[in-house]
């Protein structure tokens, strides 16, 4: 349940900035509180899936990811291993299924809803203002943490070496990316130094009013 606050910071970012601009947003709170209902039931995100057909339709026309996280990608590779131990396995798979491998569905799932609802949002000011709907989808990826390698013209071999020689290559590659974006030019770049510079602001005065109640200015 820690990824609000790994891959989802910058969309908690987003929602600062909206907020700091008067334009009501709480698609991190939103998506959160959907995560948890998630772990008490699995069939959760399907429910959201099937509520939004339309929604969903676009947003993966636009590029946007679903399903599982790479952070969690191991979750039923361990599941099958623990079930070969013998006379015990079965029983031990199935209580890491419905521990961990809930949790990790659950991790997943938040980052889902919350670029399926980042989209939502900011589509129809996207369409404003003429703005490519595939630009739209691929800075949402990003700023929830993840981008497609196979999109990216990264061949089978090589993405198959990234996993073994990185824990999560899209999430280190599209930190990479949001990096370029600080620096670079248009919509998307817009859209992130915005989002980050709020983030960061909230952290500073957070730490600030923190160490000022400590008596440590």
């Amino acid at each position: 349940v820690s990824a609000p606050f790994i891959q989802g910071l910058p969309v908690l970012g987003h929602d600062l900035k909206m907020n700091l601009q008067g334009k009501g947003s709480a698609v991190w709170a939103k998506s959160y509180g959907h995560m948890w209902k998630a772990v008490f039931n699995p069939e959760t995100i399907n429910n959201f899936r099937s509520a939004n057909p339309e929604l969903y339709k676009r947003y993966i026309e636009a590029g946007g990811m679903t399903g599982q996280s790479e952070f969690v990608s191991g979750v039923p590779v361990a599941e099958r291993v623990l079930s070969k131990i013998p006379k015990v396995g079965k029983t031990i798979s199935e209580v890491y299924r419905q521990s961990w491998g809930r949790l990790g569905a659950a991790y997943s799932d938040f980052l889902e809803v919350a670029k399926v609802k980042y989209f939502e949002q900011l589509e129809p000011v996207w369409q404003k203002a003429g703005g490519n709907s595939l630009e739209l989808g691929a800075v949402i990826n990003r700023m929830a943490g993840g981008t497609s390698a196979a999109a990216r013209g990264v061949g089978v071999n090589r993405r198959l070496a990234e996993r073994i020689v990185a824990f999560a290559p899209n999430y280190l590659r599209s930190s990479f990316l949001i990096l370029n974006d600080l620096v670079s030019r248009g919509a998307s770049a817009r859209e992130v130094r915005a989002s980050i510079a709020a983030l960061l602001a909230f952290g500073a005065a957070f730490y600030y009013a923190e160490e000022k109640l400590r008596g440590r200015e």
